[in-house]
């Protein structure tokens, strides 16, 4: 009996001091993850940290950029302003001097150019160097609508056609097209005068070939001078200006008008037969007019 005393003593001495060990190694454990616990808690703030400073550092690049960006958008303006002023400057004495020259082929491209950048300047007529130059360009323009016009008026008087060459002529009706639209109008309407001036003086109401038996003269003299233009004039005028189909045009307005005061002055002379045969000779140049019209 005593041994087996002794020997559960043994035994509960020996749970009691495993127990102890236990607890020991337990309270180890626990500050051993405290420590590490607090270590990685160091460690997630300083990355926190250095995270913060690095975003601060991003949007100081990124704001440097901007600004950088920003100042080369301005220099890229300033350098390609400065470039328009040079050309501006440059341009308008070029043109004078080529003006003074007559070369129209070549002031046709600067002018175009020209003209471009004062456009591009509008904004900027606040300052008076930009305004003087936008003047001069102006001023310049103006003296080339009358030039070119004079022009025009010596090559179709008497000794100007054999001093003032078909492409002279031509280019300077490229350089017209960049003037004012109210130029170009100007001198097409000088133009169609001119060649109806003959017209209205071979058949003025005076005159025998203006009655109706002799309409169909009329209009043979429309066809020679649309012929002519065909051989010349098409050589000179650019075909947007449709210069031959105004031409036409003009010619039967003054034709109706002519007509219709000539039958109402001698209608008493109105005969079937004479009408008669005025229709089938209108009728017959309406229809080589639309010929003329779809060529």
């Amino acid at each position: 009996m005593r041994l087996v005393v002794r020997r559960l003593d043994g035994q509960i001495r020996e749970a009691v001091r495993g127990q102890t060990n236990v607890g020991h190694d337990g309270r180890q454990s626990l500050e051993e993850a405290q420590r590490a616990i607090r270590e990685l808690f160091v460690r997630i703030k300083d990355i926190k940290t250095k995270a913060d400073r690095s975003e601060e550092m991003v949007k100081e690049i990124t704001r440097d950029i901007k600004q950088l960006d920003h100042a080369k958008r301005h220099l890229t303006t300033s350098i390609t302003t400065l470039n328009h002023v040079h050309m501006l400057v440059g341009g308008v004495e070029s043109l004078k001097n080529l003006a003074r020259r007559r070369q129209y082929g070549e002031i046709h491209q600067l002018l175009q150019a020209v003209v471009n950048v004062v456009e591009h300047f509008h904004k900027h007529q606040g300052i008076a160097q930009i305004r003087q130059l936008s003047n001069s360009v102006r001023k310049l323009q103006d003296e080339l609508a009358m030039q070119i016009k004079q022009d025009f008026q010596d090559a179709y008087g008497k000794q100007g056609a054999r001093t003032i060459p078909q492409e002279q002529l031509a280019n300077a009706c490229k350089v017209v097209d960049v003037l004012e639209k109210r130029v170009g109008d100007d001198l097409i309407e000088w133009y169609i005068n001119l060649e109806l001036a003959e017209y209205t003086v071979l058949f003025h109401e005076a005159e025998d070939v203006s009655w109706l038996d002799k309409i169909d003269r009329r209009y043979a003299w429309l066809r020679r001078v649309l012929v002519l233009y065909q051989q010349e004039g098409v050589k000179i005028f650019p075909a947007s200006w449709n210069v031959a189909e105004r031409i036409t045009e003009r010619f039967c307005e003054v034709t109706r008008e002519d007509l219709a005061k000539l039958m109402t002055d001698r209608a008493s002379q109105l005969e079937v037969k004479l009408l008669l045969f005025a229709i089938q000779k209108t009728t017959s140049f309406e229809k080589v007019l639309a010929q003329i019209g779809r060529a």
